[in-house]
């Protein structure tokens, strides 16, 4: 009994052995080990200011790795040389997480510029005009074409989608079929649509005090037509919000969109 009791301990640590050469490989390969401290670094990181950190999204793609979410902790007891560290894998998008919070603050604002960037038609929707803070609040910068003034190339439309929502930002909130986060952007999307046409006297009247103010795009009352026929105000809110999904699922599938931020990337990589 007892000579079998030690085989089988030399035979369990061999395995280990093997085990952790496997893992001592990978995190080589992988960058492993700074990807983890990296990590852990940003988790011990608190405050609650606003983060003025963000990325535009050509940035994200250059950074985008294989990355991967660990709490790496001793236990609390006397150390055993012939033990490993223990990794413990967490969720990390339970609700309290900064990842939570992070996801819920890009859905937000990700249904707030859908329907702001249609509604005033602006153009020019390459991915070095859509930022991330690293709290995940989305946002777009450079205003220079609006009311649908779409830039043109070679005699065509550049941008044919309604507005830029792509299988990127659908896998972040989890999957047209299946995204609980979703169906509440696209929720979201149209409560919003839905206070901007009830508020669309006020709308037009803003614009129109814009008139006479040398905005080459905003030359007359003309002008506001593009926003006019967004509103619909004619539709009632069931049938905006209709509309507005039918929207996203649009933009999603096309494929200039993502021929133009491919093109901006290569244009511009360093």
């Amino acid at each position: 009994m007892g000579g079998g009791g030690i085989s089988n301990k030399i035979e369990i640590t061999k395995e280990t052995m093997k085990g952790r050469g496997s893992i001592e490989r990978w995190l080589e390969k992988h960058n492993g080990r700074k990807r983890i401290k990296n990590i852990l670094a940003d988790t011990q990181r608190e405050g609650d200011g606003m983060l003025v950190d963000f990325n535009t999204s050509t940035q994200l793609s250059k950074k985008a790795g294989n990355g991967f979410e660990v709490n790496e902790r001793e236990p609390n007891r006397m150390h055993d040389p012939s033990e490993e560290r223990r990794i413990q894998f967490v969720n990390p998008i339970q609700q309290g997480t900064r990842m939570y919070n992070a996801l819920e603050n890009f859905t937000k604002s990700c249904a707030g510029y859908a329907v702001a960037t249609f509604v005033l038609g602006i153009g020019d929707r390459h991915n070095d005009n859509i930022m991330l803070t690293k709290d995940g609040k989305f946002f777009h910068i450079d205003f220079g074409h609006f009311l649908g003034n779409f830039k043109m190339k070679f005699g065509y439309k550049r941008e044919r989608a309604p507005f830029v929502f792509t299988q990127h930002m659908a896998q972040v909130l989890g999957g047209r079929r299946t995204g609980e986060r979703y169906r509440k952007f696209e929720d979201s999307c149209g409560q919003a649509f839905n206070i901007l046409r009830r508020h669309s006297n006020i709308f037009l009247v803003l614009f129109n005090l814009m008139i006479g103010c040398q905005i080459p795009e905003l030359e007359s009352s003309q002008d506001l037509l593009w926003i006019v026929n967004a509103m619909k105000v004619e539709q009632s809110d069931e049938e905006a919000a209709e509309r507005f999904e039918k929207l996203i699922h649009e933009s999603l599938k096309c494929q200039t969109t993502r021929v133009m931020h491919l093109i901006h990337s290569l244009k511009h990589a360093k």
